[in-house]
């Protein structure tokens, strides 16, 4: 069995989807932190989460960084969780969200990064045209426990590294 790849960054992980498919085993697996301040959030716990397109080029902006506003929230309604924190860059996406204790990282970002390449290529097919996967996403993802957004020297150091491993950099 094939596993992802692992860079830690500040006791973060950042975690490697093989062929679309994610494993883990207990060495990966984040122990969520649970929020005591409110009880809606007893059994809940909040990620802080970031993607970088898979092209350079592939800039959020403009009607698509309207639309990323929209689509997340609805994806986050449709399965439950609470998007606390979105912020888009042309170069990436970042938000925080709270989930179930029982949603483990491998499954909400499988799923975020599923449902945004669908409806960024469905909406927006100039950006197909050079990517030829069915991922807008560049293969890798930044995700920790929190409430804190990452620092913009993170999620620089972040985008390196993706670049790096695409042999762009």
């Amino acid at each position: 069995m094939k596993q992802f790849n692992r860079i830690q960054m500040n006791n973060q992980f950042i975690l490697h989807a093989d062929n679309q498919r994610q494993y883990y085993d207990d060495e990966f697996y984040i122990k969520p932190d649970i929020d005591y301040q409110d009880k809606n959030d007893l059994y809940e716990t909040s990620y802080v989460c970031l993607l970088v397109p898979r092209f350079e080029e592939h800039l959020i902006i403009g009607d698509l960084s309207d639309q990323l506003h929209i689509w997340m929230k609805d994806i986050c309604i449709s399965f439950g969780w609470r998007l606390k924190y979105l912020d888009d860059n042309p170069d990436y996406l970042h938000w925080i969200m709270s989930v179930s204790i029982s949603s483990f990282p491998a499954q909400f970002m499988k799923m975020v990064r599923r449902e945004t390449s669908k409806k960024i290529f469905a909406d927006f097919p100039r950006y197909k045209q050079k990517n030829m996967s069915n991922e807008f996403w560049a293969p890798w993802y930044f995700v920790g426990v929190g409430e804190v957004p990452y620092s913009l020297s993170n999620i620089q150091l972040f985008i390196k590294q993706i670049r790096i491993e695409q042999g762009l950099i």
